[in-house]
């Protein structure tokens, strides 16, 4: 019964620790790590999400190919504000019609995971 406890907690450790932004420790290393192109995990779209930081003012935009197979931008302008909430940290998009957040629940050199209005949303980094 011990070691079944035991083996429970030290997955929960594993789990909540892999989980989590902790190895994060400000918006500098946030704006590193987002800074590039993504396209949506296990997703047939095409579409790439470009995040570019400058002196943490951040500007996100979206391109699509076109028949050509040429990538166009189809959505740009949100600035994006990198907010820092105890351990945890979220993106303030605002363009000239609204703003919206987002907090990041994963963020490594290849994978992100971002959560909109209580949907989680998985992206892959591109070269």
């Amino acid at each position: 019964m011990k070691k079944t406890i035991l083996i429970l907690i030290l997955n929960l450790i594993l789990y909540s620790c892999s989980s989590t932004l902790a190895h994060i420790k400000n918006k500098d290393e946030v704006a590193e790590l987002l800074t590039g192109d993504w396209k949506l995990k296990n997703s047939e779209s095409k579409t790439i999400y470009s995040f570019s930081f400058e002196n943490l003012k951040g500007f996100y935009e979206e391109s699509e190919p076109n028949d050509d197979g040429e990538y166009m931008i189809v959505y740009d302008s949100p600035i994006i504000e990198i907010i820092k909430k105890g351990k945890k940290f979220n993106l303030k998009f605002t363009d000239l019609l609204e703003s919206w957040n987002s907090q990041i629940m994963h963020l490594d050199k290849e994978n992100l995971i971002l959560k909109t209005s209580g949907k989680e949303t998985e992206y892959y980094k591109i070269e």
